[in-house]
């Protein structure tokens, strides 16, 4: 007599992840597939419950996951309570709009109202961003002055970054022009007049004999 024998695998004992690393832009999606070892080397394909680092952003639908944030990240898919990883790479995706900052490498603060006097100057930059609001790097534009006609800003064409020299009274704001990319515009600049030079008073030379 003959009788049939299934062997089913034990609890998973390690998990592998693929792929096991990988490089994506923002935006894009990748597929992930979860192979699960039992402690006597039995291997099947296995049903994964899939997290990522906190603060990729995206989401998952099952064990699919849609990027958002540039960053290397770690994904985690558990089997049986047993963990196996991943690294993920989310590149910037393409340019999609700028914004005037105060400084380079998408540092200081973005370029609102400003108060300034006509002895002065104010140095921006543009910054380049993803549609998923990842900063990609500094990127080369137009720049102009509009409303009031309040100084000149060089260099004014092509470049990263700009500096307005405020020579008149009045309100004005410094544009950010792109080829492909959406535009951006300062905030409310008020120019004032600046401090008074130096005042000479020149009085009548009076020679007296002896």
């Amino acid at each position: 007599d003959t009788a049939t024998l299934t062997v089913n695998h034990a609890d998973a004992a390690s998990v592998a992840l693929d792929p096991a690393t990988e490089t994506i832009e923002a935006g894009e999606a990748v597929t992930y597939t979860a192979v699960a070892t039992d402690s006597y080397g039995n291997s099947w394909g296995a049903t994964a419950a899939y997290t990522i680092t906190p603060g990729a952003g995206g989401g998952w639908t099952d064990n699919i996951y849609t990027s958002a944030i540039s960053g290397t990240w770690t994904v985690t898919g558990t089997v049986d309570g047993v963990d196996g990883v991943a690294t993920l790479t989310v590149n910037p995706g393409g340019l999609d709009y700028v914004i005037i900052r105060t400084a380079s490498d998408g540092g200081g603060e973005v370029a609102g109202n400003h108060v300034m006097a006509t002895d002065e100057t104010w140095t921006l930059w543009a910054a380049g961003y993803d549609a998923g609001d990842n900063y990609i790097g500094d990127v080369s534009v137009d720049w102009s002055v509009t409303g009031d006609s309040i100084g000149t800003v060089v260099p004014s064409t092509d470049s990263i970054s700009t500096t307005l020299y405020a020579t008149a009274e009045g309100t004005g704001r410094v544009s950010a022009e792109h080829a492909t990319a959406m535009d951006d515009e300062t905030g409310d600049i008020a120019v004032s007049a600046g401090a008074p030079s130096d005042t000479y008073i020149y009085l009548p030379l009076v020679v007296r004999g002896n």
